[in-house]
């Protein structure tokens, strides 16, 4: 059955991006900084941080990004909104940045080791911790599974273990009930000389600093976008599914129970996205702009109303 009806339409963006960042802050409006578009054949790397207040009609210029930013680890503590690494107009990108989510004003907080586009990053115990991604955006056999803690306190940067696997790709990385839980991106294939996604969940404990690999009942798509519903349950939404001959871009909607690893399914997005950005806020789920094709970029953004109610186990 099409679900889609459950989502609700807000204002679009004034232009379609990919690969951006979202927020929702303590007044439930909406934040949105950076990503990309193609103009006239040419893919460009947006400095634009906008803003939509709660039941707003049309989004506002609210500052930009110094160099541009996309494609990098976007993670929402508080007040703040946390970018590392990424592709500015002028390559990649090593610093962590903080957009303040009531001024707009962007400050520079540290640096990775670096450069690092297409990885992930969320805060969790104070740190904002970065995985996966390639110190060569153009290659993306390059990519690793280095695992970093940035400490907002103090500015240290540190080491821990790697993810299992080759390197990732475009990893959702969301902090629930005081783990990481790292779902599929993707890994470049040798063999295949294609993106394929990796099977299952990735757990990490920061206090064992080890990964573990919960099996997934499904296999679900890479490259998909997400938000933490709370401390027990994830929303998954989009993706890629690759096959030898041709990409087809996905608008499934998926629960994840991470008490019990299940999947159950939620409203299917109005249209099929990837490279989407999520934020949540009081029981509700949004996602904004994304590709809706290749070289193609959306300016629509959804609202779903999940409410409090917890998943079935």
């Amino acid at each position: 059955m099409d679900t889609s009806e459950s989502w609700k339409a807000l204002a679009p963006l004034p232009e379609g991006v990919a690969g951006h960042a979202m927020a929702s802050d303590a007044r439930e409006g909406l934040w949105v900084a950076g990503g990309s578009l193609w103009r006239d054949g040419v893919k460009v790397i947006q400095d634009e941080i906008r803003y939509l207040q709660p039941g707003g009609a049309e989004w506002q210029h609210r500052g930009g990004i110094p160099g541009g930013w996309a494609y990098g680890g976007g993670a929402v503590e508080g007040d703040a909104l946390y970018l590392a690494g990424g592709i500015g107009t002028d390559g990649l990108r090593a610093d962590i940045l903080r957009i303040d989510l009531v001024s707009g004003h962007v400050s520079q907080m540290g640096a990775l080791l670096a450069g690092r586009a297409y990885c992930a990053a969320a805060v969790m115990d104070g740190g904002l911790w970065i995985m996966g991604g390639s110190e060569n955006a153009d290659d993306l056999s390059q990519a690793d599974t280095r695992v970093f803690r940035f400490d907002l306190a103090d500015g240290t940067l540190r080491e821990y273990a790697s993810a299992p696997g080759s390197g990732w790709v475009n990893p959702l990385l969301l902090c629930v009930g005081g783990k990481l839980y790292a779902f599929p991106g993707s890994r470049w294939s040798v063999d295949a000389k294609r993106l394929i996604p990796f099977e299952g969940v990735f757990v990490f404990s920061p206090d064992q600093s080890a990964w573990e690999v919960v099996p997934v009942e499904v296999s679900l798509p890479r490259a998909m976008s997400g938000v933490a519903l709370g401390q027990k349950a994830v929303c998954l939404a989009g993706g890629v599914v690759t096959s030898s001959s041709a990409a087809t871009i996905e608008g499934h909607v998926w629960i994840y129970d991470a008490r019990n690893g299940h999947l159950s399914t939620g409203p299917n997005l109005p249209e099929a996205r990837l490279g989407a950005a999520m934020a949540s806020t009081a029981g509700r789920v949004f996602i904004s702009g994304g590709e809706d094709k290749p070289r193609s970029r959306a300016a629509d953004v959804w609202s779903l109303e999940l409410g409090t109610a917890e998943p079935a186990q």
